[in-house]
């Protein structure tokens, strides 16, 4: 009889596992579709930092041909005017308006090295974003895939326990300990049936068993751990 309730017990830890997975399985591709909306989300980013570089450089070159034309501008001027006085004030202009496209300059000179390198980091970012989109894609194929497998698992495994709990059902006494396993798997995370171990020790909560209980194990078709109320069982060659 012990026979049967392990069989049935291993064949309910599978139903289990199977069950858990196709549970996690919607719950693993939203993570998944997550991560792809952060990878499009960091190019967006990237795309966005880009832009605004670009638009600061022309910005940077637009003051620089305006302050040219001034300064142009100023130094026409100085044919016209008609005194020192007029004419060192335009001279200081010119002097100010070169230094001040120095500064563009350098300033444009920085931006430049900025755009390129964010427009190179941009193109890889894109190259790895197509790799990674296509590759966590197929991660959720992999899982559709995975979850109709093991669904029609399942409905196996499901019939095989069909068949363990019609034949235990069939005797009065053997029903009797299918529904004290049963009973005891619910209270027990599942888990209701255990081997002693090696060291006489009940395999579900490690307590030491007595000699009198270990005996009981061997001879009684079902003997409980007095400290977990699992169902104990002990292995023989002939088992």
């Amino acid at each position: 009889m012990i026979r049967k309730i392990i069989e049935l017990q291993k064949i309910d830890i599978e139903i289990d596992e199977i069950n858990s997975e196709i549970n996690s399985s919607p719950e693993r591709i939203e993570q998944i579709n997550n991560d792809i909306e952060t990878i499009k989300q960091d190019i967006a980013e990237r795309e966005r930092a880009f832009k605004e570089l670009a638009v600061k450089q022309r910005e940077f070159e637009n003051d620089m041909l305006k302050l040219e034309e001034e300064i142009k501008k100023a130094q026409s001027e100085l044919y016209t005017v008609k005194t020192n006085e007029a004419y060192k004030t335009l001279l200081k202009t010119i002097d100010d308006k070169k230094a001040q496209v120095s500064e563009v300059e350098d300033s444009i000179l920085e931006i430049m090295e900025k755009v390129e390198q964010v427009k190179k980091e941009l193109d890889e970012a894109k190259n790895s974003r197509d790799r990674q989109i296509q590759m966590l894609k197929s991660r959720i194929d992999e899982i559709q895939v995975r979850k109709t497998q093991i669904e029609k698992l399942l409905e196996e495994k499901k019939s095989a326990r069909a068949s363990v709990v019609a034949e235990l059902e069939s005797d009065q006494k053997t029903n009797s300990f299918l529904k004290k396993y049963e009973k005891i798997r619910q209270s027990k995370g599942g888990l209701a049936v255990v081997e002693v171990t090696e060291n006489d020790s009940c395999g579900g909560c490690n307590i030491s068993l007595t000699k009198q209980k270990i005996n009981e194990v061997l001879s009684s078709d079902m003997t409980l751990c007095d400290n977990c109320g699992r169902i104990l069982y002990k292995k023989q060659e002939d088992f």
